[in-house]
């Protein structure tokens, strides 16, 4: 037996399983690291707020210690005798650190807050403290981090003619753990178990690399002759495998000395090649930067999209690096195949960019394909959509790292320390990255917007290759570079004028919110929707520094779009908008100083104007919002032009953490609880700071969401705002909205201060708008106090910053078709009745200056509610407390919040039973279907009072639903008797004429209604039933004025503008006047394009047409007429 050759044999296989042990630990590595990436920045973007600036400069610190790391431990890495030992150390001193950091993160503040708050910094010098606090906690891991790379290399391509190949495994095996740590922490580890123990798991799993690389014995493995020869074999059989690759990449074959290119390179040829890979670095974040701001707008910014975008980037990078380390050490042209590879980033980043526009339909499309689409199929589409666009790029990205080790290995004189040459060119590469993080942000997109700094940074993929053919020819080794060079700068000049599609309807249609919507919609329905104007037109668009800002008028207002999400509008929105800002001061008798959170569409912060205030100031992160309230200044009263205003562009969790200023009222309206960056302002630690800031009797106003949000969530967030403030009051907004009140100290709601702040013209203007008339119309909306709100939120979970449990738990409703705003309510609801169903003694309630004793209520469950909360101040025309409480049901009734508003009723007749009472809860069960109880209540009413007027209105409008038009009359007559001047009881007894074909007596009575304008424009179909009425008995002048009104109130009802033409066609036959013909056919023809298929419509065009003897179109009309009649 050949005692040298088992020997060797053994050393070999030892060697084999500490190669395998080493790519394992740099594996696990990766994870730890990406670990410590999220947390670590989401933890000091805590520190310095969330602003990009302060968000660039923790990356920017993070990424300076790697690039340090590996270039200085790079060099020095050939001098160590014992490199896995080295790096055991390394991850020993990694997870050591990682345990201690926690504790150095809580001292920041002790020092940066009160630098801030002192000495009233520039941005430039705050942001190089921040840069310099950041590096001070940063610059120890993130060095030793970044030197494990070379450290490792020193020891695995030691003496190795296959630098590529081992380097290039270190290097993809680490990215892999990458995006494992990426998929792992952002989706599983940090939703499970908080920052606080992510971090704690990542130091365990360094300490657990250490241990286990300590105990490695570690043989050097050289490569004899032999063991050569056999590798040469292996690969040699897989030549045939790779015959394309060969040829595009020009590999030699396997048992070829190495020659050409990446020998004997100059100074400056060397220094061309590393400059190129650092202009590659800054392209690929700058990619990636750009992609995420694209994507982003497709399927969120959630956490969870963040994390998939991420992990989609190192995918590619590492799939690229694996592919490459197989193949490099055979080129025989490295630089040239250096070259064609940024060729290929740019060409297949451009040709991504021509997909931009299908991206939204393609996410739909993958929703639709599953019936009943989970969170997790529902991040899988998300996936595959950042995977269109950036895995062939990122796969061509990571195949460069190998590649230029190998280039730069590869010309050195000796071969004795690959670490170093992986650390110069690591550190060039992060170097590049940096720069390119920053400028793509800060100074690209906002100056060229998303596409236009994508076809930069393809131009500079092109300058790139351009470069590096440029030092081949240079060098002399090929003589066909020229060629190539100048080809590569024929592409740079398609670069520079090519111009992907961006159609800015169609991406910022939110599709990651409203998939479910659009998906019955095809391809060609779904872009011809937007072709036609879809969402409606955009009149503002700015790719802001933070965020892509857009302004759509629609149909029904105006809204504001941040990243394809609408976070403000003149509709639906308006009433949260004006009372999250105006109800926290309509309680308070005097405010001076207001801090107002979030800018939005500029209503909140111009309702909060309106008070007489002293000053007041807005925080607002992305300039691009506050630019945009421009257009919305007939609603938001001009707020900028406000001279108490300051105005402060800034995170509002950290303006509140360095501000020292104390505050009256303190505004909070920030977006949506489940998007990155805003979660932040709805944990306990920001109410405290919130709290922190207020004056002693100041107020904290709050707006939460109910909608895609399920009640314990809900339950959650008030449970983390009275955890702050035990004293909570929760008001109803608009339908999906909540307004958290909260004080430190206690307080009772006075309607008498309320109505005092009402008598203010300008104040009474604003609320009306939201829907508040009167102090009643404002606790309409009350729905918790503080004894009910502690109910409501037992035993739920506080959101803090280390769990951010609503961070990650809201996203997972997002874009699944899912109603909580009727579970919510009725939660709500439920919590609004006390648990103790009685209560001692009776309570005093102030009216005006006299008392008045509850009596019976004192022993009813609302009493531990109104009677605690609440001092009435009713309307002239109320008796009392009972009489206030029917005055807020109406209000709750306004607003279809019926469920409340049975409560109120229930509550006043507690109190006293009543006629309005009666009729009150008749009009309720009416809109909720319930026609034979709502007549039952209406009975009950007239029994107790036979001429109340409201249920005798009532009774008539129910039987001309019936279409029993006489009895309807009888009611009506009744009513009209009580009030002459009713415009209500008007316009019902005049359908009541049209129902039977009265039409003068209808005209008349719709006459007697008219002086009430109001009313009318309250009832839009008023001018509609007017017009036709009018039109009946041949007025038809007075009927075109009446129908051109309601058209003005309907632009979308096709009825209305069919009745409009047919007056005005009439008007054209009876006058020579053709405009009256011109009109008509403008009315006609928007009535059939808002309904294709009106036959009459059709019908009263053809003859339009023909009086201006078109005889064509007129033919095409009848046409029409008769086909769609026929169906």
């Amino acid at each position: 037996m050949n005692l040298t050759r088992v020997d060797s044999s053994e050393k070999r296989r030892s060697g084999n399983r500490t190669a395998w042990f080493v790519l394992a630990c740099f594996f696990g590595s990766g994870i730890s690291g990406l670990i410590y990436q999220v947390v670590w920045v989401r933890e000091l973007v805590l520190v310095f707020g969330a602003t990009s600036f302060a968000a660039s400069t923790v990356l920017t610190s993070f990424m300076c210690g790697l690039a340090a790391g590996s270039y200085y431990l790079g060099r020095r890495s050939g001098k160590l005798k014992h490199p896995i030992r080295a790096y055991a150390l390394l991850e020993l001193s990694i997870g050591i650190y990682g345990l201690l950091v926690p504790f150095l993160f809580s001292a920041l503040p002790l020092v940066y807050q009160p630098a801030t708050r002192v000495l009233n910094l520039s941005f430039f010098a705050l942001s190089i403290i921040r840069f310099v606090l950041a590096s001070a906690v940063l610059i120890l891991p993130t060095t030793l981090m970044g030197a494990t790379l070379p450290v490792l290399a020193s020891f695995y391509a030691a003496r190795s003619s296959s630098i590529g190949l081992k380097v290039g495994a270190l290097y993809s095996v680490n990215t892999f753990g990458a995006m494992v740590g990426a998929v792992f922490g952002g989706i599983a580890l940090m939703p499970a178990a908080g920052m606080k123990a992510s971090t704690e798991v990542a130091a365990a799993i360094n300490i657990v690399l250490g241990l286990v690389a300590f105990s490695l014995r570690t043989p050097v493995v050289e490569e004899n002759e032999q063991s050569m020869t056999r590798a040469r074999s292996r690969r040699g059989k897989r030549e045939s495998s790779i015959k394309l690759w060969r040829r595009l990449f020009r590999l030699r074959p396997s048992n070829a000395e190495h020659r050409g290119e990446g020998r004997g390179m100059t100074r400056a040829q060397k220094i061309t090649i590393l400059g190129a890979f650092a202009a590659s670095g800054f392209v690929a974040l700058s990619y990636e930067v750009i992609w995420s701001r694209i994507l982003s707008l497709i399927i969120g910014s959630s956490v969870y999209a963040f994390s998939i975008m991420l992990a989609t980037f190192l995918a590619g990078l590492a799939i690229g690096g694996s592919v490459s380390a197989r193949i490099v050490d055979r080129l025989m042209r490295p630089l040239s195949v250096f070259a064609k590879i940024e060729i290929g980033i740019g060409v297949t980043s451009l040709a991504g960019a021509f997909l931009f526009n299908e991206l939204p339909y393609a996410f739909i499309a993958i929703s639709r394909s599953s019936a009943a689409p989970s969170f997790g199929l529902n991040l899988a589409f998300k996936f595959f959509v950042s995977a269109l666009v950036m895995i062939v790029p990122t796969i061509l990205l990571g195949a460069l790292f190998p590649l230029v080790v190998r280039i730069v290995y590869g010309d050195a004189e000796h071969h004795t320390n690959p670490g170093e040459a992986v650390g110069q060119v690591y550190a060039v590469n992060t170097a590049g990255a940096i720069v390119g993080a920053f400028i793509s942000g800060f100074v690209l997109v906002p100056w060229l917007g998303l596409i236009g700094s994508l076809r930069v940074c393809v131009a500079l993929n092109f300058v790139i290759a351009f470069a590096v053919f440029y030092a081949i020819s240079a060098k002399g080794t090929r003589k066909r570079s020229p060629v190539a060079a100048v080809c590569t700068f024929a592409l740079l000049i398609v670069a520079v004028f090519i111009r992907p599609p961006w159609n800015i309807a169609v991406m910022s249609s939110a599709v990651y919110r409203y998939a479910p919507s659009m998906s019955k919609m095809s391809r060609a329905e779904f872009f011809d929707y937007f072709k036609r104007g879809g969402e409606g037109e955009t009149v503002y668009y700015k790719e802001g520094v933070t965020a892509t800002v857009a302004v759509q008028k629609q149909e029904g207002g105006r809204v504001l779009k941040v990243n394809g999400k609408p976070d403000a509008s003149t509709a639906g929105d308006l009433p949260t908008q004006i009372l999250i800002g105006s109800l926290p001061l309509l309680l308070r008798q005097r405010t001076d100083n207001v801090l107002v959170i979030g800018m939005g569409s500029g209503v909140t912060l111009g309702s909060v104007e309106q008070f007489p205030i002293q000053k007041v100031t807005c925080v607002e992160l992305e300039p691009a919002v506050t630019e945009a309230t421009q257009f919305f200044e007939d609603v938001n009263n001009r707020p900028l032009d406000d001279k108490r205003l300051r105005l402060v562009a800034n995170d509002g969790r950290n303006f509140i953490d360095t501000s020292d200023e104390k505050f009256d009222v303190i505004v909070s309206e920030p977006s949506n609880p489940w998007l990155t960056g805003v979660a932040n302002l709805f944990t306990r630690e920001y109410f405290s700071r919130g709290a922190a800031r207020l004056n002693d009797k100041g107020l904290f106003s709050q707006w939460l969401q109910i909608y895609e949000m399920p009640p314990e969530d809900v339950r959650t967030l008030v449970a983390t705002f009275r955890s702050v403030f035990p004293n909570v009051y929760l008001f109803r907004g608009a339908q999906g909205d909540l307004m958290l009140l909260g004080s430190k100290q206690s307080f009772q709601i006075d309607a008498s201060t309320i109505s005092a702040n009402l008598r203010d013209q300008k104040i009474a203007w604003d609320a009306r708008r939201a829907g508040v008339g009167d102090a009643a119309d404002l606790l309409s909306r009350f729905y918790l106090g503080p004894d009910e709100a502690a109910g409501f939120a037992t035993n739920a979970q506080l959101n803090t910053d280390d769990n951010a449990l609503i961070e990650f738990n809201a996203p997972r409703r997002v874009g699944i078709s899912e109603d909580t705003v009727e579970r919510n309510v009725k939660e709500l609801l439920a919590a609004a009745e006390p648990a103790d169903p009685f209560t001692p003694n009776g309570r005093s309630i102030a009216i005006g200056a006299r008392p008045y004793v509850i009596g019976d209520l004192s022993r009813t469950r609302q009493a531990a509610s109104f009677s605690n909360l609440l001092f009435f101040d009713p309307n002239p025309q109320s008796a009392g407390p009972a009489d206030f409480l029917l005055d807020m049901a109406v209000g709750a009734i306004k607003r279809t919040d019926l469920g409340r508003a049975q409560q109120f009723i229930g509550y006043s007749q507690q109190i006293r039973q009543s006629a309005r009472a009666e009729s009150l809860l008749g009009e309720i069960k009416m809109a909720m279907g319930e026609d034979a109880v709502a007549v039952d209540h209406w009975d009950q009413a007239l029994a107790i009072d036979p001429n109340h007027f409201y249920t005798l209105v009532n009774l008539g409008k129910y039987h001309l639903m019936k279409q029993d038009p006489g009895r309807a009359a009888r009611y009506l007559d009744l009513a009209i008797k009580l009030e002459p001047d009713s415009a209500r009881a008007h316009h019902l007894r005049g359908l009541a004429y049209q129902a039977v074909g009265q039409h003068a007596n209808a005209a008349a009575e719709y006459r007697l209604a008219l002086p009430d304008r109001d009313y009318v424009r309250s009832v839009k179909t008023y001018y509609l039933n007017f017009g036709t009425s009018l039109f009946a008995i041949g007025l038809y002048e007075e009927a075109a004025q009446m129908l051109t009104e309601y058209t003005k109130l309907a632009p979308s009802d096709a009825d209305g503008y069919f009745q409009l033409g047919a007056a005005y066609e009439v008007l054209a036959e009876k006058s020579v006047d053709e405009s009256m013909t011109l009109r008509a056919v403008e009315a006609l023809r928007t009535s059939v394009n808002l309904r294709p298929g009106y036959a009459m419509a059709h019908y009263y065009l053809s003859k339009a047409y023909r009086r201006l003897e078109r005889y064509d179109a007129a033919e095409d009309e009848f046409d029409q007429y008769e086909r769609y009649l026929a169906r």
